[in-house]
């Protein structure tokens, strides 16, 4: 019946007013991935890809950022992209609850998925069009090829968030898209005590940084700085137990991409 008021576990209410009338419209957005191949080798594989738009006018005002994977994940990943193409400042990492403001030691994914969410008189700005470069890595131990689908036996990568348009944008700097010019960066062993070994390739002479951050982002220690030619390096940085045990992002910055691993330090 149409005026019966049926039985269930909860009511509410929604207010509505008239389209146009409100000071401010939240949006969302999602960025998916629908390339992503996890081969059946039990390796941890890795996928960077840009998320922007380059024919916005306005600002982004970020109020909630997030990212998606399947069981298959073992981390997610968001950076603001920097105007040379690069990553910058790590908004997001999928190991830290921002809900309980903590690192739970490992990837959650589906529902699980952690969110982070912006005071609501501090909302990040971000310029659309250089956005952002989301990384996400998966390791498959089945015996067959993960493909991208929308069921819980497929894989997905996606990152989302909800904002509200700003101030409008002034005028934009050529940006040069160096998302995959990331250097290849091994570093073991992971968890370390006291050593960790480095091996990267340099393609090019460059002023190199070896950086350690919390998982904010905020930096703890500068392990490395010097000009390097191009070249293939193993170096062993010394740690000495000076930091606390727990997870850490170390990244090697060259001058022309930042690379980033995560470190669990006993």
């Amino acid at each position: 019946m149409a005026d019966t008021v049926l039985a269930v576990e909860l009511y509410i209410n929604v207010n509505t007013q008239p389209v146009g009338t409100a000071q401010k419209n939240m949006l969302i957005r999602n960025y998916p991935v629908f390339t992503i191949v996890i081969p059946n080798d039990n390796i941890e594989h890795e996928f960077v890809e840009v998320a922007n738009d380059t024919n916005e006018t306005k600002y982004w005002n970020v109020w909630q950022l997030y990212g998606h994977t399947h069981q298959w994940g073992t981390d997610y990943d968001i950076f603001l992209r920097n105007a040379n193409g690069t990553m910058g400042a790590q908004q997001y990492e999928s190991w830290y609850s921002y809900e309980q403001d903590f690192n739970v030691g490992y990837h959650r994914f589906g529902v699980e998925a952690t969110f982070r969410f912006y005071p609501d008189d501090s909302l990040l700005v971000v310029d659309p069009r250089l956005g952002w470069i989301h990384r996400a890595r998966y390791k498959n131990n089945t015996a067959d090829t993960i493909y991208w689908g929308v069921t819980s036996q497929e894989e997905m990568m996606v990152m989302g968030f909800q904002y509200v348009y700003g101030d409008d944008l002034p005028a934009l700097v050529s940006v040069n898209d160096a998302a995959k010019e990331s250097v290849k960066l091994n570093v073991f062993p992971n968890p370390v005590s006291d050593a960790l070994a480095l091996n990267y390739i340099l393609e090019y002479p460059s002023d190199i940084k070896v950086e350690l951050t919390n998982v904010l982002g905020e930096s703890i220690s500068i392990l490395e700085q010097k000009n390097k030619p191009a070249g293939n390096y193993m170096e062993e940085v010394d740690l000495n137990h000076r930091f606390a045990p727990g997870m850490y992002l170390l990244s090697l910055h060259t001058k022309k991409a930042i690379t980033t691993r995560r470190v669990i330090i006993e």
